[in-house]
């Protein structure tokens, strides 16, 4: 805040997730909360009240493939957090939206951008065994 070597971008994750009920939810940047998405995150809201361990955090996801993991994991196990196995979810994207602060003197935001940091979707089932030929002599 007071650094003479204050960063010069801003970031926050978003995960858009589809669950097993049909619905597409969009998750804060910790999946904390969720709601059906509406349109795609724009830009950052001007206060999202995190801690600096989780800026921390945050800022290695991208680069940590561990991080990545265990993210993955924590977003898999949603139903267990909201106790409805309707949650469940079969997709999810993870996207990185930064943009640069705004200069000294200046409160507007510029250079947003939004990148796909991370993707998965549940495997489909395996196809049913092929029936044994019938009438068939070795």
């Amino acid at each position: 805040m007071f650094s003479p070597d204050a960063p010069l971008r801003d970031y926050m994750l978003v995960v858009d997730a589809g669950d097993a009920r049909g619905e597409a939810r969009r998750s804060d940047e910790r999946g904390s909360r969720a709601a059906r998405r509406r349109s795609p995150v724009q830009d950052i809201p001007k206060r999202l009240g995190q801690d600096s361990l989780w800026c921390d955090y945050q800022l290695r996801i991208p680069s940590m493939p561990a991080y990545q993991q265990a993210l993955l994991e924590w977003v898999l196990r949603y139903p267990e957090r909201t106790q409805r196995s309707g949650d469940t979810i079969l997709s999810f994207e993870v996207w990185l939206v930064d943009h640069a602060s705004p200069k000294p003197g200046e409160t507007a935001t510029s250079d947003i951008q939004r990148r796909r940091l991370m993707e998965w979707r549940q495997p489909p089932p395996p196809p049913p065994p092929a029936p044994a030929a019938a009438g068939k002599a070795p």
